[in-house]
C-alpha cells in the first residue's frame, strides 16, 4: 500500500473527512481536518473560493508571506554584495535591484493591510 494511503486511513480514524473533490495536482481525494483541506499525497493545502475577493484573500494568506520572506532574503544577499563591490556599474545595478525588491515589499505590505 502506498504511504499516502496509510496516511489517509490514519487521518480518517482520527476524525478527518474524506472529500469528493480531488487534488488539482495529483488527482487524489482531498482530506478535511477541522477547517483545513489538504492533499494527503502531495501535502498541498487547498483553498476553495467562491468569488474573486475570496481568491485574493486566499492569496494574501497563503502566498504573500512566502514571497515577502524570499524578497527579504534576496535583499540581504544584495546588501552583502554591495558591501564588497567596488565597480561603479555593479553598484548601480545592485542598487536598482535593491530598489525593485524594496518596492515589491512595500506593495505586499499595502496589499496585506
Amino acid at each position: 500500500m502506498e504511504e499516502w494511503r496509510k496516511k489517509v486511513v490514519q487521518l480518517l480514524r482520527s476524525g478527518a473527512t474524506l472529500l469528493s473533490e480531488s487534488c488539482p495536482e495529483c488527482n487524489v481525494p482531498l482530506i478535511k481536518i477541522k477547517d483545513e483541506v489538504f492533499c494527503p499525497k502531495c501535502g498541498k493545502k487547498i483553498v476553495f473560493v467562491k468569488n474573486e475577493s475570496q481568491a485574493i484573500s486566499a492569496l494574501d494568506n497563503a502566498v504573500l508571506p512566502k514571497i515577502n520572506q524570499i524578497i527579504l532574503e534576496k535583499t540581504q544577499i544584495i546588501s552583502d554584495q554591495i558591501k564588497n563591490a567596488n565597480d561603479t556599474r555593479d553598484l548601480i545595478d545592485m542598487g536598482r535591484l535593491l530598489l525593485i525588491w524594496l518596492e515589491a515589499l512595500e506593495k505586499i505590505k499595502k496589499i496585506s493591510s
